[in-house]
């Protein structure tokens, strides 16, 4: 009786938090599932720019703030860890000075001369490595074995030009290029929706997962082979290889599974306006709905892919930081 209340006024809070009407049937087996994996450790987290830390969320309630070891750039989720484009303070101070100036060409000047490390953090903040290249870049991914990266833009030094997708080992300074961009550098446009370029590891650590341009592209990185998959953008492979999440070309949530090609919407008729983000089973997916949800600016909704099953997180808008899953050690209730 009691646990059947606790759930009973956690919708009521959360229904209350978003103060609208959804469209979905929320589920309170779900919320129930959610809160209870929250003590083994399972949460949503995001990175706060202001006071350079992780922000946790669990699911029955619990807050918590963990510091980062360094203050990056470029701050990605992968499945274990944070990666951070990590940038010398001198180059902080120069690009802060042209910023101040308006002068975004030295800021990309000195930016794409010193470059970077790519950094990884692990989800208590702590560094675990760092690379033996330093790189100008706006998209990185690292491999879920944490021993290789892959990034979009130039190792240090080298010109323009030479932008494409890069791959490599965190100890090694030598890079493989499997995608180029030629004259079509993503760095200098703005891009949006399905145009926007993303990185993915397979979870074996041996493909590149790649959108672009509303195209799909798988990469083998150690024979260099490519293959496209489908059309669409924003995709993300499950942790058990077999799915890949994705946004449609109507920018609707979609899975593709691998073994038979079957492609199939989510929640048809809704959209969503970026990536979806696998829990660390895969068992649950964060979703991120726009249009039709009744709630201002959208609503994040963790979905249940077993049984279909829905439930609001309304703590997040759709703008950034964006949540992510996250792991953290076994919790108890405070």
């Amino acid at each position: 009786m009691k646990r059947t209340f606790l759930v009973a006024l956690t919708l009521m809070l959360v229904v209350s938090s978003c103060g609208a009407q959804f469209d979905h049937p929320t589920s309170a087996q779900l919320a129930q599932e959610l809160a209870q994996r929250s003590k083994n450790g399972l949460a949503l987290a995001r990175f706060s720019e202001a006071t350079n830390a992780l922000e946790i969320h669990y699911f029955d309630g619990r807050n918590e703030k963990v510091p980062l070891e360094i203050n990056g750039e470029i701050r990605v989720a992968t499945q274990g860890g944070i990666a951070v484009l990590d940038l010398d303070p001198t180059i902080r101070l120069k690009m802060r000075d042209a910023a101040l100036r308006g002068d975004g060409a030295a800021v990309l000047e000195e930016f794409a001369r010193l470059g970077g490390n790519i950094v990884l953090l692990s989800n208590s903040g702590k560094l675990e490595r760092r690379s033996a290249v330093r790189v100008d870049t706006f998209v990185i991914a690292v491999s879920r074995d944490r021993q290789r990266l892959a990034f979009i833009g130039v190792p240090q030094g080298m010109s323009a030009k030479e932008s494409g997708v890069y791959v490599g080992d965190f100890d090694s300074t030598r890079l493989n290029r499997v995608f180029a961009f030629g004259s079509d550098d993503p760095r200098q446009q703005q891009l949006d929706g399905l145009a926007r370029p993303t990185l993915d590891w397979s979870p074996t650590s041996k493909k590149l997962l790649f959108s672009y341009r509303g195209t799909i592209t798988t990469f083998d990185v150690d024979s260099g082979s490519s293959q496209k998959i489908t059309n669409g953008g924003s995709a993300q492979w499950s942790p058990s290889g077999d799915q890949i999440s994705f946004v449609g070309t109507q920018s609707q949530a979609m899975l593709l599974e691998l073994s038979t090609g079957k492609i199939s919407a989510i929640d048809p008729g809704f959209q969503i306006p970026s990536a979806m983000e696998w829990s660390p089973d895969g068992s649950h997916l964060l979703i991120p709905e726009g249009q039709g949800t009744h709630v201002p600016y959208g609503c994040h909704w963790v979905y249940r892919i077993s049984d279909r099953a829905f439930f609001p997180v309304c703590d997040y808008p759709l703008i950034n930081p964006l949540p992510f899953w996250i792991q953290t050690g076994v919790r108890t209730a405070r």
